[in-house]
């Protein structure tokens, strides 16, 4: 057994001796072997030796000039891009892991759209050109079937690594909350305030022509989802750089004609399903009492990057309810969240409304105070839709100086089917009366009266005719889905958040299946709700 043993070690000997003469002799054998190892993702030493670097003028150009053009051009070969100034091998590489943004710096994905032609102040550093601070969109090289939203900031205030609100930053930063979950911890991208505002241009265009043009401020916008690597922002006007509001049709005839801000969503939660479930969700639930924020879905660039789809939307802001109630956004209170916190106004409206609500007044009193058909759309929206982040979190509503309270729909990401398709079947009713949360006391109270549970009644049935008929749940889902199945397997190519188009349509039609399968089981539990309060 011994002399066994011992025959085996010197066999590996021998072996091992052998590969390290070979590598030594023949070069090309280890070359080939790292190359077929390298060959998803080519980890380069010197740059020169794969393509043809593009070159300046000078070190550095200044033009501010809207006729001057720098081009360049690449035959074949693979890019890669740092994001935050590192060179190419400084990169941190791994075949499927694509949290970049998020987690580390990685090369974009090959053959995605780029900008191939871009007004620039740069500098050529080594055998890298490094863009900072005006980027300008001239063309885009693959033509999209919805607008186009170009996002043009510093490099270092987007993506270096000590500043950059796109991404994580300083590993040690974040590694020191290693028990937090992700939307907690200390990362570049979860800075709130004045420290996270940069300020960027941007561009919309429709049909390869900017039909307008900005400066402003960029935040990331969101709570946990500022941890995904598509992470959704706000822009909003700084009168500083830019023009004192944003003076265009975004949203069509129906929309406004100025804004203060925009939200551009990578769509919350629903950013691994369907992209497209909350606003097909608000626009579900138009033309009732309640106000809708109206949304275009659009793909994004960022640096000349392509970014993938994005929903811009009306910002819920005292400008944005101000215009649509014909009033003065000094005028306008916005309470939030579980117990009424003030988001925008006069601190006393938080103790106002909770006053309202714990008093128990009359319900003729309450009439008076909150517009009661807003109360019940926004009741019966919530809970028809299944949204299990609500009531202790998304709840919104505001009063134009002193007049009646109205609501909001926010955030319905976790609706339909975001959670299992079974959540058709769950009871939201059941939710509403088992929280102590503002909105939900405000119920309890209110079903006390057989005044409201009959309006409650007649208009979950007449929405379940109107607004949630087969017919407009068809004609809303398939506009929505269409809009933007073109653009679905470039936006997977570069996230890789959904496995591929097959599963995308898998989920966007189990959200059509919900919507559908859902209203003879919601009239259910409202029937089972009145013989419990009856």
């Amino acid at each position: 057994m011994k002399k066994e043993g011992l025959k085996i070690n010197y066999s590996f000997v021998f072996l091992l001796v052998s590969m390290v003469l070979l590598l030594l002799l023949f070069p090309s054998i280890k070359n080939n072997f790292l190359a077929q190892k390298s060959d998803n993702l080519k980890q380069f030493q010197n740059l020169k030796d794969i393509v043809h670097l593009p070159s300046l003028s000078n070190n550095s150009i200044y033009s501010y000039d809207p006729n001057f053009k720098l081009t360049y051009s690449s035959d074949g070969g693979d890019h890669y891009y740092a994001f935050d100034t590192l060179r190419p091998e400084q990169i941190y590489f791994h075949n499927l892991y694509h949290y970049g943004l998020s987690q580390r710096s990685l090369p974009v994905e090959n053959n995605l759209p780029k900008l191939p032609a871009v007004l620039i102040k740069g500098k050529q550093a080594d055998q890298s050109i490094f863009i900072e601070e005006s980027v300008q969109l001239f063309a885009i090289e693959k033509s999209h079937a919805v607008p186009v939203l170009n996002i043009i900031g510093s490099e270092q205030g987007l993506f270096s690594e000590g500043n950059g609100i796109m991404v994580m930053g300083i590993d040690s930063w974040f590694e020191s909350g290693f028990y937090k979950p992700f939307w907690e911890k200390n990362a570049n991208y979860t800075r709130r305030g004045q420290s996270s505002k940069r300020k960027v241009t941007f561009q919309w265009i429709k049909a390869g022509e900017v039909v307008y043009e900005n400066a402003c401020d960029f935040q990331i916008s969101g709570n946990a989802t500022r941890g995904f690597p598509q992470k959704s922002f706000k822009l909003k006007v700084n009168r500083a750089i830019g023009e004192n509001i944003f003076k265009y049709k975004f949203f069509g005839k129906k929309g406004l004609k100025k804004y203060e801000s925009l939200v551009i969503r990578s769509g919350g939660n629903d950013n691994t399903k369907t992209l497209f479930a909350d606003a097909l969700m608000h626009e579900l639930a138009k033309n009732t009492h309640l106000l809708v924020q109206k949304s275009k879905a659009c793909v994004v660039y960022i640096n000349g990057n392509y970014w993938g789809i994005y929903n811009l939307r009306e910002r819920i802001d005292p400008f944005f309810i101000a215009a649509y109630e014909n009033s003065k956004p000094e005028l306008i209170s916005i309470l939030e969240g579980a117990y009424g916190e003030v988001k925008s106004g006069k601190k006393k409206k938080q103790a106002e409304f909770s006053k309202l609500v714990e008093s128990h007044h009359s319900y003729d009193k309450i009439n008076d105070k909150i517009d009661i058909a807003s109360f019940v759309d926004y009741i019966l929206m919530e809970t028809y839709y299944g949204n299990g982040d609500w009531l202790h979190n998304n709840a919104i509503w505001y009063q134009v100086g002193e007049g009646q309270w109205k609501w909001l729909l926010n955030d319905l990401d976790y609706g339909l089917t975001y959670t299992g398709t079974n959540n058709v079947n769950k009871n939201y009713f059941d939710a509403v009366l088992n929280s102590n949360t503002i909105n939900a006391k405000l119920f309890k109270q209110l079903i006390e009266e057989k005044t409201f549970v009959a309006l409650l009644n007649a208009r979950g049935l007449e929405l379940m005719e109107t607004n949630f008929s087969d017919e407009n749940i068809e004609k809303v889902f398939y506009k929505k889905m269409n809009g933007i199945y073109a653009e679905i397997p470039v936006h997977i190519k570069r996230w890789r958040g959904i496995l591929n188009l097959d599963k995308w349509t898998e989920n966007a039609n189990n959200n059509l299946t919900f919507l559908l399968k859902r209203k003879e089981i919601f009239l259910s539990q409202l029937n089972l709700l009145n013989d419990s309060v009856l």
